[in-house]
């Protein structure tokens, strides 16, 4: 009788043309993502979102600090100039040193 299951299947293997799938087979197929996948991709973009924003801010501190570095190398390099520009090698004050270094902020 086994033998005779095993024919029939055959024959009915043979019947269903080639590249297609039974009925059973696509019912039975499942399709979408399972909770876990969602839950994965859900911690996934946590963990992501926690870390921008963490360093986010943290980088633009700093972004700050370089800038400012900038700038006061820009006036100390402005006041090294006029004390080498001036016949009295001074340093500047008042507001003569402040439309210079201005200047050549603007300058560079």
């Amino acid at each position: 009788m086994a033998e005779g299951l095993a024919v029939v299947r055959k024959k009915a293997a043979a019947r269903v043309p080639r590249g297609w799938e039974s009925v059973r087979t696509l019912l039975s197929r499942q399709e979408g993502f399972t909770l876990i996948e969602m839950l994965a991709v859900i911690l996934i973009i946590g963990i992501l979102v926690a870390v921008a924003t963490i360093s986010v801010p943290r980088f633009l501190a700093d972004a700050s600090k370089s800038g400012l570095k900038q700038t006061i190398a820009a006036v100390q390099v402005a006041a090294e100039r006029f004390y080498h520009n001036h016949a009295e090698k001074r340093y500047p004050v008042g507001k003569s040193f402040a439309n210079e270094v201005a200047l050549a902020i603007d300058v560079e």
